[in-house]
């Protein structure tokens, strides 16, 4: 149940250190006891065994098998008797069990700490009823004890720094290459330090201090960096320009040749949704958007006869994908549209009924006539952050949009069953393909075994990186929040690092 387990994210071989070797061997003991005696409440009954069993071998990526859990808890309660020595045999299957993950996996002792504080913490947290926990383990019955709060934010923000300085920071500094999420990472975030006055910044000088950092990979001849945005909005260019104006440092980009090696060094999700219109042959794609960038990443590859509910001319909405949704409207709209061949579903801030209306019908009508229409997003984010907004209180708020993914499941969700998405961003498979691929076959040549995704979001950077076998650092300046992220219980939504913002690496 334990050894067959796939190494985590961030793992690689001859980076395991022997737990007697280990400063953190006093607190990996008093995090694995706390997990025994989770387990010794519960050896009266077999159920919640082996639902627990079941979680800590989810917890730790592995492949759970029953067969195995009932002979583990046969050893620890033989015919389910209870006796004196239940208590030690419990020590000793778990032991056994912690061990086998350990040396399967070759996880680092700061790592190991880290995973088994966290694993401590929820499932003490269901059985004493201090909180849910996901998975199996919410069958634990709670109790009515009170919860323990949560250590002070800025505590747990210098705990973080703490252990970068002392162990991850020079594995992160020997990576080859660091590719960079932009929005909520090096634009629109927020500060975390809200509530910690010693570390806390104007936005302009945390913003200073983080395109400082990647100044200086990016002076370094022996490190790559790349930029890798969901936003649909901008051309590669687009972002160069716009990064430039925050400090980053390409050179003199009036020269073509350095402004080409920084175009190469950005990949959006308007550049790959191109890419994959031209690879498959799609000629005439309907396009729901709100800015120019895509349009311009078509036309780069050629493609010039697409539908567009953008204006390049005028820079707004076209007046007829503005009205009111109606049969007529929509009716008179298809009949324009008859040779679409696609559907692309760029980040468009004024999508409505009569948009998705006319979407579903090109995919309906196309299959009616023995055509299959396919539904391309470019990304799958379910939300995005625009910026930060002072309230009348004057307390500093993100605002949420809705992201590309939720408009695309917009059309998708009109079909019975709901119909497959082709994503171009993160976390498509499509994408990680292309950074792995060779240069000189199109792709970026990236080895992902010694890159980094730097992200602040969950669903896109983190699980990207992780299919991809790479590390990542999550940055709590975006999207998602420390809170989210040691609620994961799921693997592959784990980073192998957390930081409260780049400017701290």
């Amino acid at each position: 149940a334990t050894t067959t387990a796939a190494p985590l994210p961030g793992m690689k071989e001859g980076e395991f250190i022997s737990l007697s070797a280990s400063s953190h061997e006093e607190a990996m003991k008093e995090h694995r006891h706390r997990i025994l005696e989770c387990f010794v409440a519960l050896v009266d009954d077999v159920d919640r065994w082996l639902s627990a069993y079941r979680s800590i071998v989810d917890f730790f990526g592995g492949c759970f098998i029953e067969e195995v859990a009932r002979e583990d808890y046969e050893r620890v309660a033989p015919g389910g008797q209870v006796d004196m020595y239940a208590k030690q045999r419990v020590y000793e299957t778990l032991d056994w069990f912690l061990t086998a993950v350990r040396e399967a996996q070759d996880i680092r002792p700061q790592q190991m700490v880290f995973m088994l504080e966290h694993l401590a913490q929820t499932m003490s947290a269901r059985h004493t009823g201090h909180g849910s926990i996901p998975g199996t383990l919410s069958t634990m019955a709670p109790n009515t004890r009170p919860a323990n709060p949560p250590p002070p934010m800025p505590n747990r923000l210098k705990t973080l720094r703490d252990d970068w300085r002392t162990g991850y920071k020079s594995i992160f500094d020997g990576l080859h290459t660091y590719i960079f999420d932009c929005d909520g990472v090096l634009w629109n975030f927020q500060d975390p330090n809200v509530q910690d006055p010693e570390h806390r910044k104007e936005d302009r000088e945390l913003q200073n201090d983080i395109i400082d950092k990647v100044n200086m990979l990016l002076a370094q001849e022996d490190k790559r960096v790349l930029f890798l945005t969901n936003n649909s909005h901008n051309t590669r260019d687009g972002v160069v320009k716009k990064l430039e104006t925050l400090g980053i440092k390409f050179g003199d980009t009036s020269d073509p040749e350095i402004m080409h090696k920084a175009e190469n060094s950005m990949i959006t999700a308007g550049f790959t949704t191109a890419k994959f219109l031209k690879a498959k042959g799609y000629k005439k794609p309907l396009v729901l958007t709100s800015t120019q960038g895509i349009l311009d990443e078509l036309e780069l590859l050629g493609i010039n006869e697409y539908y567009s509910t953008f204006d390049k001319a005028t820079r707004k909405q076209k007046d007829e994908y503005m009205q009111e949704t109606g049969l007529h409207q929509i009716g008179e709209l298809m009949d324009k549209h008859s040779d679409v061949d696609a559907v692309v579903v760029g980040w468009d801030f004024h999508l409505n009924c009569l948009k998705i209306g006319l979407a579903v019908n090109c995919i309906k009508w196309a299959k009616e006539d023995g055509r299959e229409i396919p539904l391309i997003t470019c990304s799958a984010d379910s939300s995005g952050v625009l910026g930060v907004f002072q309230s009348s209180g004057g307390q500093g708020r993100k605002i949420r949009a809705v992201g590309n993914g939720a408009m695309g499941y917009a059309i998708a969700q009109c079909f019975d069953p709901c119909m497959e998405q082709i994503f171009c961003g993160k976390p498509s498979g499509a994408l990680l393909e292309l950074l792995r691929t060779p240069e000189e076959e199109g792709g970026y040549g990236v080895d992902l075994g010694r890159a980094v995704m730097i992200g602040d979001t969950i669903e896109t950077d983190i699980v990207f990186a992780n299919a991809g076998n790479m590390r990542s650092l999550f940055v709590l300046t975006g999207v998602n929040s420390l809170d989210d992220m040691e609620k994961e219980g799921e693997p592959n939504r784990k980073s192998t690092w957390i930081l409260p913002s780049f400017a701290d690496v």
